[in-house]
């Protein structure tokens, strides 16, 4: 492995989305940058996997969120990407064993869309209240108090109204063919990156900041460290001296939660049409956002958040393939599990370097984003999806941080 350089002008730790962007904001400016990443690859929570299925398949991010405002979206069209815009609503649903009807689907579909419309009132009334206390008795509360899990990470009792309300209000829901990690990859592609180099410390006891790796240390002018809240909060990066309380306490009120998939490839697909949505929950406490023939493919992309998600993922493989499959028959027919070929499951929950998938704001403390972005010593700045309220748990957020911790590092350095 080439020696790490010596003295640039900006280190960044993470090679991920907002890694790379704030290391190609600091070569944009003419500044000497080096990014040092754990693992082998970029992309960090963002990386399309075009080795295991016949289609590219996004084991984290995917999602082009508020497409139409989303930054991520011109870069997407430039880089000559397939955008295909989405549509959340499932067509299937089945609740506690039973399929529903069409009117029963869109009897759920109002009560979900009623929650949602209750979070976003409290939240701009500056209440910062748990969204349980929105969910009110229906059959299908326990269905929603998954899908928040889907998106917010965490389970519902964890996701605050305030946080909720902040997020971009643009329309569009698009996907790429191509992988939005393919775009995170070919758009950073020209920043330095030195792979395979865990961060240990970062030592501002001295004159200039010295990071430490298991590949040596290197100096420079600041730092911006973009990992998550999840790895924060493990103390793997250890600070010297220790952060203040502040951070330490906004680390801990953006909790790093889990959004797992599981993806199933069938022989020649399902029998129904492409990208059929399907939500499956057998019972309390558990839930399954199906997404069947995904993009016109053989493959089932499967979805599960929360402490369900992180109890699947620590069952071991498979339980999550399992699940998918015990919903699949219910609708498709125990023909079904005669015709899957593989499956492959993520598991962030227990991945080394992210110890999650993304932020979720603990209600009561929605503000911790803001904390989280403040400088430090006018030396170490954080960027990352958990600093940016109005694009939290996005890729996209990932990106504005980048470029926003870039332009906080370049204006301290002069």
């Amino acid at each position: 492995m080439p020696a790490l350089p010596q003295n640039p002008d900006v280190v960044v730790i993470g090679a991920g989305a907002a890694g790379l962007a704030a290391g190609r904001r600091v070569m944009e400016a003419g500044r000497a940058v080096v990014v040092l990443e754990a693992a082998g690859q970029i992309g960090g929570r963002c990386i399309t996997d075009t080795a295991t299925f016949p289609i590219p398949f996004d084991r984290g991010g995917s999602w082009l969120h508020a497409a139409t405002a989303n930054p991520l979206t011109p870069i997407a069209r430039a880089l000559g990407m397939t955008i295909v815009e989405d549509e959340h609503s499932p067509r299937r649903v089945s609740v506690d064993g039973k399929l529903l009807s069409d009117a029963e689907v869109a009897d759920y579909i109002a009560y979900n869309e009623g929650v949602y419309e209750a979070l976003q009132s409290s939240g701009e009334a500056g209440e910062d209240r748990p969204a349980t206390d929105f969910l009110t008795e229906s059959p299908f509360r326990h269905c929603t108090e998954s899908v928040l899990s889907w998106i917010h990470s965490v389970d519902a009792s964890g996701v605050s109204t305030l946080d909720y309300s902040r997020f971009c209000k643009a329309d569009g829901e698009w996907l790429l063919r191509e992988g939005l990690g393919t775009v995170i990859a070919r758009h950073g592609a020209e920043v330095p990156v030195a792979l395979s180099t865990p961060v240990t410390g970062i030592d501002l006891s001295g004159k200039v900041p010295r990071v430490e790796t298991d590949q040596g240390s290197i100096t420079a002018r600041v730092v911006i460290v973009t990992v998550s809240t999840g790895v924060l909060g493990t103390g793997q990066i250890r600070f010297t001296p220790e952060l203040p309380d502040r951070k330490r306490q906004a680390i801990a009120d953006l909790p790093c939660g889990v959004l797992n998939k599981a993806a199933l490839l069938f022989d020649g697909g399902l029998p129904t049409g492409p990208d059929d949505r399907f939500s499956y929950f057998p019972g309390e406490g558990q839930g399954m956002g199906m997404r069947v023939n995904y993009l016109g493919s053989d493959l089932v992309v499967c979805f599960t958040g929360g402490s369900f998600g992180i109890g699947l993922e620590e069952a071991g493989p498979g339980t999550a393939t399992e699940f998918a499959l015990e919903g699949l028959t219910s609708v498709f027919g125990s023909e079904v599990r005669k015709r899957l070929i593989k499956s492959d499951e993520t598991r962030w929950w227990t991945h080394p370097y992210t110890r999650g998938a993304y932020s979720g704001a603990k209600p009561g403390r929605a503000d911790a984003r803001y904390e989280l972005a403040e400088p430090l010593d006018g030396r170490v700045f954080f960027a990352g999806e958990a600093t940016i309220p109005e694009w939290t748990a996005t890729v996209a957020g990932a990106h504005l941080s980048g470029i926003r911790a870039a332009e906080e590092a370049l204006a301290a350095i002069g």
